[in-house]
């Protein structure tokens, strides 16, 4: 109905121009909303466009390899770095892309264990 389409354009207008974390966070945050007939339409979006996020995570986490093409992920790789500074500068946050669920600490965690 006529709520449908009123949400439907404020997620539009909200996550324009948005991507990886950044667009999670947006959606997180719109979830979060306190009718919970949004929270029962917008929970299966959120949960659809998380699965790319939690397949790079996954893969960081369990491989220690970071495939993200896109540069969606809050974990950064320069592939310029030389050899004696690789475990301090080959990695690292990319604080614009860390979806708002996962805290600084988490992040720095998460950081560490991919690297590891």
């Amino acid at each position: 109905p006529k709520c449908h389409l009123k949400w439907l354009a404020t997620v539009a207008n909200e996550c324009k121009d948005k991507k990886g974390g950044a667009l999670l966070s947006t959606l997180h945050m719109l979830v979060q909303h306190g009718d919970p007939k949004v929270r029962e339409w917008l929970t299966p979006l959120l949960t659809a466009a998380s699965a790319p996020f939690y397949s790079i995570l996954s893969e960081w986490l369990e491989r220690g390899t970071l495939n993200d093409p896109h540069m969606e992920f809050f974990i950064s790789a320069d592939n310029e770095t030389i050899v004696n500074n690789f475990w301090h500068r080959k990695y690292s946050l990319r604080e614009s892309m860390r979806p708002s669920f996962i805290s600084q600490a988490q992040a720095n965690m998460v950081l560490t264990t991919g690297k590891s």
